[in-house]
């Protein structure tokens, strides 16, 4: 995933209507565009590799903040059973988790030897 050059990727909602393949091609190759209308950034175009990667980034963030939230309620004391845990995750991210009728493992994108590891 490639760092946004502001100062060399602005491109009018005009340009892109009249030049879309040319563009989509330079968008495809890695490059990311700030579309401006009126003036004003207005929306940024990526290829899909690196939007994959940046919201792969925002979920190991948000379970980074989770993990980190979880172990700040331990320290001070709040310690949750699994179930108080589960409606926990599920209000902080709206996930429906039924470990009950799942694997656990299958949550944490490991496969049984990953699991059976960390035991």
């Amino acid at each position: 995933m490639s760092n946004i050059n502001l100062a060399e990727s602005f491109i009018t909602a005009k340009e892109i209507q009249r030049d879309f393949a040319s563009i989509a091609d330079r968008v495809q190759d890695g490059e990311q565009l700030v579309v401006t209308r009126k003036g004003h950034p207005a929306l940024v175009m990526v290829n899909v590799q690196d939007y994959e990667a940046m919201q792969e980034a925002l979920d190991v963030a948000a379970h980074v903040w989770l993990a980190d939230e979880a172990q700040a309620r331990a320290d001070r004391g709040e310690a949750l059973t699994g179930e108080q845990f589960i409606t926990w995750l599920q209000a902080k991210t709206g996930a429906v988790v039924d470990f009950e009728k799942e694997d656990p493992a299958d949550y944490l994108e490991m496969d049984d030897n990953d699991a059976e590891a960390n035991r």
